[in-house]
């Protein structure tokens, strides 16, 4: 029985690392003159100056095996990853889209609204499987699958020190819930964000296709307004959230 429940703990464990770390790439992204460096995957040999060429690396995150046959959308844009789980997709120049990211037996991913000025390696995107994310909902108390979850990163720029100790509030934020991360796990205790955790909080039972607004208050900074420039990639505000096997994802920022 003993062995049953630490199976079962550990098998939550690597759900909630999972869910919480699927938006979320191996490393930051950077700019770059052309192709996958790292993998020598697809690239597009794009000419046209309205457009730049987003790459990346699509993985499964419970194996970091890479994700073959893996539909890739930006904006209007779509491409499927090849057998090293690299993709190449063309976008828009200076123009916000979203990536959205979907796999047979795996969690949608639908990212927040950014904008490329420069070819751009987004390096890895990790997908979970739909059964370790059910062990995750599982964890969380009163969770409405009709409703969406949004994974948030507070994230500390300029003269910001530290996230740390900062509060997430929704405006609007009906039935929705917030649980910060403490050790990668949604917390029934913590009250704030936990300095070094990312991402930094689950919110869940959160209206499905609609705008969604996460409002940060901090005792030593504050927050920073859409569009951020950060790490050679622009984030804006919008992001939704649907019901269901989908995780969205958002940064927010301090400065």
């Amino acid at each position: 029985m003993r062995v049953v429940a630490a199976s079962f703990v550990s098998s939550l464990s690597t759900a909630a690392i999972s869910l919480a770390l699927v938006a979320c790439g191996g490393g930051h992204g950077s700019t770059t003159g052309g192709g996958d460096p790292a993998t020598g995957g697809p690239d597009l040999h794009n000419t046209d100056p309205a457009f730049v060429v987003q790459h990346g690396v699509i993985v499964d995150f419970d194996t970091s095996k890479p994700l073959a046959g893996a539909t890739v959308t930006a904006g209007d844009q779509t491409a499927t990853t090849d057998a090293a789980g690299a993709y190449a997709v063309k976008v828009h120049k200076s123009k916000p889209f979203q990536m959205n990211v979907s796999a047979p037996n795996y969690v949608k991913l639908v990212e927040q609204e950014t904008i490329l000025d420069a070819d751009y390696d987004r390096g890895k995107t990790n997908m979970v499987p739909e059964d370790l994310a059910a062990l995750l909902h599982n964890t969380l108390q009163g969770y409405d699958p009709s409703l969406g979850v949004l994974s948030v990163a507070v994230i500390a720029t300029g003269s910001c020190a530290s996230e740390g100790h900062t509060k997430i509030s929704v405006e609007g934020e009906g039935k929705s819930k917030i649980k910060y991360m403490i050790a990668k796990m949604p917390s029934n205790v913590a009250e704030d964000v936990q300095q070094g955790e990312f991402p930094s909080a689950v919110i869940y039972n959160l209206p499905i296709g609609v705008p969604i607004t996460v409002k940060l208050e901090s005792k030593d900074c504050k927050q920073a307004a859409f569009p951020v420039t950060h790490d050679g990639m622009t984030y804006g505000a919008t992001i939704t959230v649907d019901a269901g096997d989908v995780a969205s994802f958002q940064r927010l920022f301090l400065q």
